[in-house]
């Protein structure tokens, strides 16, 4: 080799637009004196596997004199401006450390591929000058804050205003598409043409006109869900995150699986700016921040004061033989309906698909894992039956404890076990036969698109009186006001077997809460229980102190970090000695480290169609001292997740912080 041809050569660390596996990610490329000075964010074009492929430059450095690596080259400089911003490059790194990811994959995720002919859009218009609302007075630096309590959009757009006339850029990031609708509408009469959406992966021109917009530094907001955060915004004045408790913040069925509450804050961090968080229901996670220091109070609005909630005590009602999904109270308050006066209640049920634990039909008791204090749920396929004497295997699908329905119940020794919670269909009929005459729809995010058009206009114009909904519905633009809103079976959320089960529950029913003018009744077999007396109290600290004690107690986040590991297999016995084989691994390499191996166990809070996925759970022991905000990637005994992970088969699926369990 011609070592002086070869002096002053730069090697190119390039990024493929590809999902590859973990453990491949960055590669390295001669760069030709023909390219000229690259500069770390340009888009390339490389040799890859036999093929031309799209790459970002993440890195240079110069060759080694003396190498017997062969370099390939560069092929091209597709855009000669950074395609992606030093935040966003940040942002990508930090996600593929935290989330074991490959760079590459992150990479993909973030980047549209550019058009044949990218856009020149015109400037943005001039703001209007007679927006004087007053907005939130925002620190110049890195600072997390939260918000507890209903957002005031009017507040948040005289921020917005404010922030664009100093010529910065605004992210805000809403889990739903509604949510994003509902702000974008709200901000665009202050904004003018100044706001965008965060458009969809297929919308490649609208991408490209966010893209350009971004890169130039013009000053407009961005508005979009989860993937919003990837929004190349190098003049970034604050982030704002919507509702950061909704789970739809969290990318769960695709690499990369990332959460965008924390993303948004390495981004904010990243920038030098701050970030704000809004949530009626914080999740105990950042409540239990906000007490470590790690997160700030940003003031909330005067409000008006939340609708009045009850409980009513369904074993009185079992008491009196009334056995219908109406207890006396909520069926009074039906017999009021007046038809063609618009909506005048809602029937708040569960999604589908969820309940299946046992209780005593008597006293209420259900039986729980003496482990994990989760509740325990039948074997898959075995019915449990209302005969005296009837035992069914029972089983914890968390820690895999087993037991023995009993004949009797232990607490009221009485012998009718059966699953609770009332469907939706179910519900709907019993509507109808109490109310002939009065208008009864039903509202649930699995019904076709179309169709929930349908409903949500019928109850927008006033044509429906009662709405039997799941949680979806309490977003719809009509459903705001309502006399009276009846959660029907909250129980079936407060039992399922997820650590979480309580902080979901309190979620739903402040939602249904929020949207009630009058009364919220909350129909229960615990009324007693910390979730209803903090809603029925107006006091949200009765039911956090109460958890954080619970989950120091059982070891559960914030107190500790959870990894999920999935295997995926066409029949159940090779994923099962997959899953056993790795989990006995596991076990060998983290014997002397505070990490704790689970299972592994049958996945339920995971499906894949035609195939046999089982799971293997990881749980790492945190100490507030060792906490930070944005977190960085976990390294129990000095071990990295990513190294640690990097032995599983590229095929298994890490999830890091998963939201079902």
């Amino acid at each position: 080799m011609d070592q002086t041809r070869d002096a002053g050569r730069t090697v190119a660390e390039l990024v493929p637009l590809l999902r590859l596996p973990r453990g491949l990610g960055i590669f390295d490329y001669r760069v030709p004196f023909s390219l000229g000075t690259l500069i770390p964010g340009q888009l390339v074009s490389a040799p890859f596997r036999g093929r031309l492929c799209p790459a970002v430059v993440w890195r240079l450095k110069p060759e080694p004199q003396r190498s017997a690596y062969r370099y390939q080259s560069v092929h091209e400089l597709t855009v000669r401006e950074p395609w992606l911003t030093d935040g966003q490059r940040a942002l990508a790194e930090w996600m593929a450390g935290y989330y074991a990811q490959s760079l590459a994959v992150v990479v993909n995720a973030m980047t549209p591929i550019p058009t044949l002919r990218p856009p020149d859009p015109s400037p943005f218009p001039p703001l209007a000058n007679d927006f004087t609302g007053g907005g939130f007075v925002l620190p110049s630096t890195f600072a997390a804050l939260l918000q507890q309590g209903e957002l005031s959009l009017p507040v948040l757009a005289a921020t917005v205003t404010a922030t664009l006339r100093a010529e910065r850029q605004v992210l805000l990031i809403a889990p739903e598409e509604s949510d994003v609708e509902r702000v974008h509408a709200v901000l665009s009469s202050h904004l003018g043409g100044r706001i965008m959406r965060f458009p969809e992966l297929r919308q490649r021109q609208a991408s490209m006109e966010l893209w350009t917009r971004g890169r130039r530094g013009e000053a407009f907001a961005v508005v979009g869900t989860r993937r919003a955060v990837f929004a190349p915004l190098p003049r970034l004045g604050f982030v704002a995150v919507l509702n950061e408790h909704d789970q739809s913040l969290k990318q769960w069925d695709q690499n990369p699986r990332y959460h965008a509450r924390e993303a948004a804050a390495v981004v904010a961090q990243a920038a030098g700016i701050p970030v704000l968080y809004f949530s009626r229901t914080p999740t105990v996670t950042f409540v239990w921040r906000q007490q470590q220091g790690q997160i700030s109070s940003l003031p909330s609005p005067a409000a008006a004061p939340a609708a009045q909630a009850a409980t009513v005590d369904l074993r009185q009602e079992y008491a009196a033989r009334n056995f219908s999904p109406f207890s006396r109270a909520v069926a009074d308050h039906l017999r009021k309906t007046t038809a063609g006066r618009g909506l005048q209640a809602v029937l708040l049920v569960q999604r589908k698909g969820v309940g299946g634990f046992t209780r005593c039909k008597d006293c209420g008791f259900v039986p729980r894992c003496s482990t994990c204090d989760l509740p325990l749920r039948p074997v898959q396929g075995q019915p449990v039956g209302s005969l005296p004497g009837l035992a069914a295997d029972l089983r914890c699908y968390r820690c895999g404890t087993t037991a023995v329905l009993p004949p009797l119940c232990p607490q009221c020794r009485g012998s009718r076990f059966s699953p609770i919670g009332s469907g939706a269909q179910k519900v709907v009929t019993a509507a109808r036969q109490l109310l002939p005459g009065v208008t009864v729809a039903s509202f649930d995010a699995d019904i076709p698109q179309r169709q929930q058009g349908e409903i949500a206009a019928a109850v927008a114009g006033g044509r429906v009186d009662v709405l039997v909904a799941t949680r979806a519905g309490l977003s719809l633009p009509g459903v705001r006001g309502v006399p009276v809103v009846c959660a029907i079976a909250p129980d079936t959320t407060l039992q399922l077997p997820d650590f979480r089960a309580g902080e979901r529950t309190l979620q739903v029913l402040a939602g249904a809460q929020a949207v009630a003018r009058n009364e919220l009744i909350i129909q229960t077999l615990y009324p007693e229980h910390p979730v209803y007396q903090a809603l029925v109290e107006n006091s949200p600290d009765l039911f956090y102190r109460h958890e954080l004690e619970s989950r120091q107690m059982l070891g559960y986040p914030p107190f500790s970090q959870m990894v999920r590991l999935l295997c995926v297999r066409s029949t159940e016995a090779a994923a099962r000695s997959e899953a056993e084989s790795v989990a006995g691994r596991l076990r060998k390499s983290l014997a002397a480290t505070q990490v704790t191996v689970l299972g592994p166990q049958r996945s339920h809070a995971v499906s894949r169609r035609g195939k046999s996925v089982w799971e293997v759970l990881l749980r790492a022991t945190i100490f507030p001292t060792g906490s930070h905000f944005p977190p960085a990637p976990l390294s129990p005994a000095g071990v990295p997740w990513a190294q640690l992970l990097s032995e599983l088969p590229s095929s298994w699926v890490v999830d890091v912080d998963p939201e079902e369990l």
